[in-house]
């Protein structure tokens, strides 16, 4: 009896080994496919989610664009601008639609100012100060469209008294009770946080597109075609997106035109590219490997599509 015993707590011993040996380390059991899925922003708020979108905006994210409900063709987001973008409020204008589905867009407005008879207004600018609107009214249909984050930079002239500037920034707090707000007096301020600062208009696009070549280069060579998703494959980066019909137009003729509003000839386009240095250095040559690089930034493609990221276990 006492034997069997004995044989019995070395069977419990071995087993309590070979269990403890076996066991492994519990974040190594998390499966690779997870039952509770966690639901993430797909696309941008500014993008258009009509179907008849669908196939133009696909070619569009191939040159690192979107295209918004109303037809404007915008930058993905404002990181390919590499910049924090403001949009410029100008007084009786109507606001572009993307203003207010702004959150991966824009960082906030910026509001140019002037004061007459302790009256604060929007003006156009410093040297147009005749286009004018009472600051209050601007706010009033600007605040519709405010998210939280947006920054309000207001640009008052360089001779603002000092008294005047310390009654702006209480009424911009009154006005701007839910957002920061910046006083500044100079185009270029030396201030924490804005120097990445670009001020961009309702031609957003142009106005990203002189701050960074963030339009990817045409996949292939023009072909005459009524597809509008065919030509935005085919038109220069240095085209301008937002006038697609007409550049379906001119590029029959052989020309298109420019960002800047300027109409070229789509062969002087090609030649360029024909006549590219990277296309016929060898790539024994030391400078082989800044083309290659160049030629990689060129490719560079943003993707707004969703992606799992699993940690790794340490050993």
């Amino acid at each position: 009896m006492l034997k069997n015993t004995r044989y019995l707590g070395l069977f419990i011993v071995i087993l309590l080994m070979l269990s403890a040996c076996s066991s492994t380390d519990p974040r190594e059991k998390i499966p690779i496919t997870y039952k509770q899925k966690i639901k993430i922003q797909q696309g941008y708020q500014h993008t258009s989610t009509l179907p008849s979108d669908k196939r133009l905006l696909h070619a569009l994210k191939q040159r690192n664009l979107v295209i918004s409900d109303t037809g404007q063709v915008l930058p993905m987001f404002a990181g390919v601008c590499n910049a924090q973008l403001y949009y410029r409020l100008s007084p009786n204008t109507l606001m572009p639609s993307f203003v207010g589905k702004h959150r991966d867009l824009l960082s906030g407005f910026y509001l140019e100012l002037n004061t007459a008879d302790n009256t604060w207004f929007l003006i156009k600018s410093q040297t147009n100060k005749d286009s004018k609107e009472v600051l209050s009214g601007v706010v009033s249909k600007l605040k519709t469209r405010l998210n939280e984050q947006d920054l309000i930079i207001l640009k008052v002239p360089e001779n603002t008294p000092q008294s005047a500037l310390v009654n702006l920034e209480s009424y911009a707090k009154q006005l701007f009770t839910h957002n920061r707000t910046q006083l500044i007096t100079s185009t270029k301020p030396k201030i924490k946080g804005l120097e990445r600062a670009l001020i961009v208009g309702n031609n957003l696009l142009a106005d990203c597109s002189k701050n960074a070549d963030f339009i990817t280069q045409a996949q292939k060579e023009y072909a005459p075609t009524d597809s509008l998703v065919e030509l935005v494959l085919s038109l220069p980066s240095n085209a301008d997106f937002n006038q697609l019909k007409h550049q379906k137009v001119l590029m029959s003729q052989g020309q298109y035109l420019t960002n800047d509003d300027k109409t070229v000839n789509y062969s002087a386009y090609l030649k360029g590219i024909n006549s590219d240095r990277c296309q016929t250095i060898s790539h024994l040559n030391p400078d082989y490997i800044y083309c290659d690089v160049r030629k990689r930034d060129a490719s560079d493609l943003i993707s707004d599509g969703p992606f799992i990221i699993k940690k790794k276990s340490k050993k």
